[in-house]
């Protein structure tokens, strides 16, 4: 059951009054503002008292009540909560890679003899993927400790086999070196593909720097202009503001922006693929400001005529080892969400609903970051 104690910070009543914590006991008494949001209900079930958390996470919305904000689209999940339970909620959200998950609790205390309900919300994602990164990250040193130790003692081996194929009737050595060759390339494939998660593991920590965001995009786009021709996908600006400046990593952000162009070139051609007559493919390219609750960002964005994500739930992607094309290992979501996280940037990768994708990033501009 949810433990009964005292609430330090300020709440806020229905009519945006505060209310001094004095007046409401719900949890041992703290140093400072609680983190968690909470949030106490009237006897109606109406949410008379919210703190700043609260109104962070749903506004001034209110359960059973139509709504225009987006935040109001968590409240189904808020009213199952059973009394004196926990349970886990995922609120989506326009600037989050797979939503923000959420830890709800739901108890009761007594107002004049009378019982009433509160929510304590609290905020897991960075918390679990922390984890999940420890997770992966364990997994892949000890994935690569072992293949490399058996690359290492197979390559060996292979290159005493060599030295034997004189020994061999004349018409047998053709076949010996050849299916010898093979192990050896079979070999270093596996090394490949373990160095490329390694490198996911490894990364090193941004080296900052004023960029402009257009230019970066720019140059990195040129690199798939070519194989766009090709492949017959117009690879096109939308918007294209030059003055955006932001601080951050150029060597790491370029390598991130090449996989996301890299998966939208493509889906767009496995898409193309599927189609008779054959189309022309998209991908439009943007920089621009957009206002956010956090103040007003960059927002770069990369939309493709692709529409794959259909064949994943939301809450794959960016996950190790899935992916939508055949055989992949889901390595470059891994890497470019890697990046954006250590840099702080918000993120989201989703269908547009009118059969696109768009990767979309926000970022402070400098000059314009909050003080």
């Amino acid at each position: 059951s949810v433990p009964v104690a005292r609430l330090s910070g300020t709440l806020v009543d229905a009519s945006g009054q505060a209310v001094s914590p004095a007046t409401v006991t719900l949890y041992p008494r703290q140093s400072g503002p609680t983190p968690a949001a909470v949030l106490v209900f009237d006897f109606e079930g109406r949410v008379s008292l919210r703190n700043a958390a609260a109104h962070a996470l749903l506004g001034d919305t209110q359960p059973a009540e139509a709504s225009s904000d987006q935040r109001a689209l968590l409240w189904p999940q808020l009213q199952a909560v059973p009394l004196g339970q926990q349970a886990m909620l995922r609120q989506t959200s326009e600037r989050a890679g797979r939503g923000r998950r959420l830890r709800a609790s739901r108890g009761q205390f007594f107002d004049r003899g009378f019982a009433r309900q509160f929510l304590l919300v609290e905020e897991l994602t960075q918390e679990l993927e922390r984890s999940e990164r420890a997770t992966y990250e364990r997994l892949v040193r000890v994935l690569a400790h072992e293949v490399n130790n058996t690359v290492a003692a197979t390559g060996s081996v292979l290159g005493s086999l060599g030295h034997y194929a004189d020994q061999l009737r004349p018409g047998d050595r053709d076949d010996f070196s050849t299916a010898v060759q093979a192990v050896r390339q079979r070999n270093a494939s596996l090394a490949a593909f373990i160095e490329r998660f390694t490198h996911v593991v490894k990364m090193p920590e941004p080296q900052l720097q004023s960029v402009n965001v257009a230019t970066l995009l720019e140059h990195t786009a040129r690199l798939y202009r070519e194989r766009c021709q090709q492949s017959g996908i117009d690879l096109e600006w939308a918007e294209q503001d030059f003055e955006a400046s932001v601080r951050l990593d150029p060597l790491l952000m370029e390598q991130a922006l090449l996989n996301i162009l890299k998966n939208a070139v493509e889906a767009v051609e496995a898409s193309l693929a599927e189609q008779s007559p054959r189309p022309r493919g998209r991908i439009q390219l943007s920089i621009g400001r957009q206002s956010t609750p956090e103040g007003e960002r960059v927002l770069l964005r990369v939309i493709d005529s692709g529409n794959r994500l259909h064949e994943l739930a939301p809450e794959a992607l960016f996950t190790p080892f899935v992916s939508t094309k055949r055989g992949g290992q889901g390595i470059g979501l891994m890497f470019v969400r890697e990046v954006l996280q250590r840099h702080g940037f918000a993120y989201r990768l989703a269908p547009t609903g009118t059969g696109e994708t768009s990767f979309e990033v926000w970022m402070p501009e400098v000059g314009r970051e909050p003080q």
